[in-house]
């Protein structure tokens, strides 16, 4: 969690920066802290870095870190988007320029420390005789949260036992010999912030057909 929230902070900076140096950076890749966007940030962290580079540089480079996927034309597209924003530049520039590919370089370690993290749990997770990542809305990471919470499923007898610890069983509340059921405000928050979240997946899943 502490690495997702890290990375989201971290995300959220870089979109913060690159509105200054690219004001429509947003149309470059589909994904800002793709592999190749982060190339892309980290090798030309403001347009000054641009000016001597073609677009056959640009687009060699950016072959380079995405598997060949990306063509002249794309490359070109930037530079013409990059020339349409105008001139950028900005007071303390080159300290501007630093703090986005450190933010980029703090990214990636992020990003490999969760691959690593996760790999380990997908390993584990068959020792565990759970088969929650064979139901829908369920991956790795859920599965993950939603075992970590439980622990042990064998210290609950039964299926009611285990809906009330994770606070998604109702209470029945009784006034004047006449009973009303209504959600419960107690039990496991994160598993009832879990399950929640799932019900409105599925919700969706089954209005979409």
């Amino acid at each position: 969690d502490a690495l997702v929230k890290g990375t989201t902070m971290l995300q959220n900076q870089l979109h913060g920066q690159l509105m200054y140096h690219y004001p429509s950076y947003r149309k470059f890749f589909c994904l800002v802290n793709s592999k190749t966007a982060l190339y892309f940030w980290e090798t030309y962290p403001s347009p000054g870095h641009l000016k001597t580079v073609t677009a056959e540089t640009l687009a060699d480079g950016l072959r380079s870190v995405s598997r060949n996927a990306c063509s002249m034309e794309k490359a070109q597209t930037i530079l013409d988007l990059v020339a349409a924003d105008g001139d950028t530049h900005r007071e303390f520039q080159a300290e501007r320029d630093f703090i986005v590919k450190s933010i980029i370089q703090e990214l990636r370690y992020k990003q490999q420390a969760i691959e690593g993290i996760d790999g380990e749990l997908k390993n584990l997770l068959p020792l565990t005789d759970y088969k929650l990542d064979t139901m829908p809305g369920i991956n790795l990471n859920t599965a993950s949260h939603i075992i970590s919470e439980i622990g042990d499923i064998n210290r609950f007898p039964n299926s009611d036992k285990l809906a009330r610890f994770a606070g998604i069983a109702p209470v029945l509340f009784s006034s004047a010999g006449k009973g009303k059921e209504q959600r419960s405000r107690q039990g496991n928050r994160v598993l009832h912030g879990i399950f929640y979240f799932l019900a409105v997946q599925l919700v969706q899943v089954s209005k979409g057909g």
